[in-house]
């Protein structure tokens, strides 16, 4: 039993909070949006320069 003095809400679903929740997330991506092919082009010169095995410490 807990101390409290207010009795226990059930639980909802907020629309409201899901929906900023998704309005942030999408602005979010919209912001990346330019960084991607910078992303891409690192993404593209690691796998052409980069090792076949990437090198663990404990390999000697």
């Amino acid at each position: 039993m807990t101390g409290s003095v207010t009795p226990p809400t059930p639980p909802t679903n907020k629309l409201e909070i899901t929906l900023t929740g998704y309005v942030l997330a999408a602005g979010i991506g919209l912001l990346m949006l330019p960084i991607l092919p910078f992303l891409a082009l690192l993404w593209v010169f690691q796998r052409i320069g980069g090792k076949d095995e990437p090198e663990h410490a404990g390999d000697a």
